[in-house]
């Protein structure tokens, strides 16, 4: 079974962080938000009413790394950082 860590936020992991992940929680994958979606997450605006819509491009992106085959044949870990 693989196991996904799928980082959502707009900095690095740290080589720390890595090693942390990998040895606790098993993870064998880690997918990073490409720069393009960094630069919406880091970008929120503080006076959006609905999130959802703002962050589509975030929820496209996970669908398209996470797909049903992934998600009953391994284990998904989401990393959010708000």
């Amino acid at each position: 079974m693989t196991t996904s860590l799928f980082l959502i936020f707009n900095h690095q992991i740290t080589e720390i962080q890595e090693k942390d992940a990998r040895e606790s929680l098993g993870v064998d994958r880690i997918l990073d938000l490409p720069s393009d979606l960094k630069d919406l997450w880091s970008q929120i605006p503080s006076d959006l009413h609905k999130i959802m819509g703002y962050l589509e491009p975030v929820k496209k992106w996970l669908k398209s790394h996470a797909t049903k085959m992934t998600m009953c044949s391994s284990r998904v870990i989401l990393a959010l950082v708000i």
